[in-house]
């Protein structure tokens, strides 16, 4: 599979970053290409630490290789652009072109055996950019809070810029075992000792990294965060096109699943969640978000609902695989993922959230290639879908900071619904991005395709049924 195609099933992360992330790709020089240039070798050395620092999947190292990159060498890459599936892909013939271009020598690391692996064995994901981000001691409290709280990170050798977030439901685990006096904390990747205020690596204990909790940090964000709001949908016949046994992932798990009772539900979520967790490397997660869905069992469906939909808001494995699960339709993981997705689909038309209703313009980025876009072009007037569920903002230039596309989203005249989709900012950590979610499956008129003039942008209306 392409790679541009490839990024329509798997995860993405972009230049929106966290702030110290940021600072780092800045630092990496760009390639142009000419003689007398940064060897090859050592620049591709400091890529892949840094890439290693951030865990950025393949994808993600082929698109932030290429806004490093200038003059002949990028037009090169861009060229061959849609040919890489993976990061070896990209990496060897960088690798082999500019290397005429360089010293023949063997490469040598700037940073020490030790630092290295350092750098390869712990990383972060995607996160806020906090306000004031302020250096405070660890200390034990009885006395919890009602602020937020984020517990912070920082990599060995580097600057202050560089305290690091943990992850959402990360911070929720070592927040619980703080209040509760606990020395130490298992998480996926690496084990937090609370007292001697340190993360330490599962695989090597002497790398160690200092910790720290900051209480009342804005979450103000710099833009969206990628994985969410930019993954490309792929673009399918709409709903009412589909013949009775072409079995579409929820109406398939409802076919086979009528007459469960909600307590029935959340238990098969939450086992569910805790099998796939397992199998990408992620049970602590994975059972922490199992006993979150556990706890709402004989709950009201108006608290099920908003904590379904708090859950699905958090930066983790679970909405990634969702998505990718419901834009695949891979039936295989059918009773894994089956009840949750229903659970968050049906909170569309619950009376729950007709106070949260949206019926304003959405917007959307992505990077779509030429293919793609002449399908939606050759789609104008007609009926489709996205089956996954969608992430749309409310806020127009933090979605268009992304990208060579901006969907442009409204409600059709003619709709039967009388909303977009569920305004969820309320319920989210990350209330700043203004999401509206958009549920999976639902239909849209693709209305008209326009390129900006100025910016090359493509601007593609659609309109919901």
């Amino acid at each position: 599979m392409l790679f541009m195609q490839e990024m329509e099933s798997n995860s993405m992360e972009t230049q929106q970053l966290h702030s110290s992330q940021k600072e780092a790709i800045k630092k990496i020089t760009e390639f142009l290409g000419e003689s007398n240039e940064t060897d090859i070798d050592e620049w591709l050395v400091d890529l892949n630490n840094l890439f290693s620092i951030m865990k950025f999947k393949d994808e993600t190292k082929i698109l932030e290789t290429m806004g490093k990159l200038t003059g002949s060498a990028l037009q090169e890459y861009q060229e061959n652009l849609r040919s890489f599936t993976n990061w070896n892909d990209a990496e060897k013939p960088l690798r082999d072109r500019f290397k005429e271009f360089t010293p023949d020598k063997k490469v040598t690391c700037k940073h020490s055996a030790m630092e290295k692996k350092c750098l390869k064995q712990n990383s972060t994901k995607f996160v806020a950019h906090y306000r004031s981000l302020s250096t405070t001691t660890v200390a034990k409290s009885n006395v919890s809070t009602n602020e937020r709280v984020t517990w912070f990170y920082k990599i060995e050798n580097a600057s202050d810029s560089s305290w690091l977030p943990f992850g959402d439901i990360e911070k929720e685990i070592i927040e619980k075992a703080f209040m509760n006096h606990e020395q130490q904390v298992q998480l996926d990747r690496c084990l937090v000792n609370l007292e001697e205020n340190v993360r330490i690596n599962k695989e090597d204990s002497s790398f160690r990294m200092p910790i720290k909790r900051c209480v009342g940090l804005s979450s103000d964000y710099i833009g969206l965060r990628p994985e969410r709001f930019y993954i490309p949908q792929k673009l399918v016949k709409s709903f009412s096109d589909w013949k009775s046994n072409d079995r579409r992932f929820i109406n398939e798990w409802q076919r086979q699943n009528r007459g469960l009772s909600m307590n029935e539900l959340l238990e098969q979520a939450a086992d569910g969640i805790i099998k796939e967790g397992i199998q990408l490397c992620e049970p602590i997660e994975a059972k922490w978000i199992a006993d979150e869905l556990l706890l709402l069992k004989n709950k009201s469906n108006e608290e099920i609902e908003k904590r379904v939909v708090s859950i699905y808001t958090r930066e983790s494995f679970l909405y990634r695989l969702v998505n990718a699960t419901l834009r695949e339709n891979d039936l295989s993981k059918l009773y894994n993922l089956g009840a949750f997705c229903w659970l968050l689909f049906h909170c569309d038309c619950s009376s729950t959230f007709l106070s949260l209703g949206y019926a304003g313009k959405l917007y959307r980025g992505a990077q779509l290639d030429k293919d793609t876009i002449e399908s939606y072009r050759q789609a104008i007037g007609l009926v489709k879908t996205w089956d996954a569920f969608s992430s749309t903002s409310k806020n127009r230039k933090k979605a268009e900071t992304f990208g060579n596309t901006l969907f442009i989203i409204s409600l059709a005249k003619s709709a039967k619904y009388r909303y977009s989709g569920m305004d969820i900012s309320s319920l989210s950590l990350y209330p700043d991005e203004e999401e509206v979610l958009i549920r999976a499956s639902r239909n849209f008129f693709v209305d008209n395709i326009e390129q900006d003039n100025v910016t090359g942008k493509y601007l593609i209306y659609l309109s919901l049924c």
